[in-house]
């Protein structure tokens, strides 16, 4: 008898017919047990995200803390507040600000203005610059793309820097 183990690396291929009979094949859910009221009572909720208002509430509400009086700011101290630096970046915008950088080095020529060459890799990438409002499109022909980073990209590329 000849054992052999597949490479997980190098699978062998599905011929077609195999894979419209796999996607017509019915899943069996009957060996699975079905999840009752208790096993739900016991699950564990995430903490609320302190980044979104209705979760803040939620969490300042059930803050054992929240009958403590704190005091109000002084006159004038809220104006400090525009001097301090912009939060660092994270998520979604932090992937914006890497990508318009990458935009930036390779598609930078003098100043603000860009410049594809014709390229259709550095055309993908100013046009999803363009959709998030970083860069702006000035011309477009084909795969060559001209533009310039707007306010708020440059404000992205400064925060990227900190």
């Amino acid at each position: 008898m000849k054992n052999s183990r597949l490479d997980p690396k190098n699978l062998p291929q599905l011929t077609p017919e195999e894979a419209r009979r796999l996607d017509e094949a019915p899943i069996d859910y009957s060996d699975i047990p079905e999840l009752g009221g208790e096993f739900f009572s016991r699950a564990k909720h995430p903490p609320p995200d302190p980044r979104t208002g209705a979760d803040l509430i939620a969490a300042m509400q059930a803050s054992p803390y929240r009958e403590i009086d704190i005091e109000p700011p002084k006159a004038g101290a809220m104006s400090s507040l525009s001097d301090l630096p912009p939060p660092p970046l994270f998520g979604e915008d932090w992937l914006s600000a890497q990508l318009l950088e990458i935009v930036c080095r390779h598609c930078g020529t003098t100043g603000d203005e860009l410049d594809s060459h014709g390229d259709p890799l550095r055309a993908e990438l100013m046009r999803l610059c363009a959709e998030s409002g970083d860069i702006e499109i000035t011309a477009e022909f084909g795969d060559r793309i001209t533009g310039t980073i707007t306010p708020e990209g440059l404000a992205m590329l400064a925060r990227l820097d900190d």
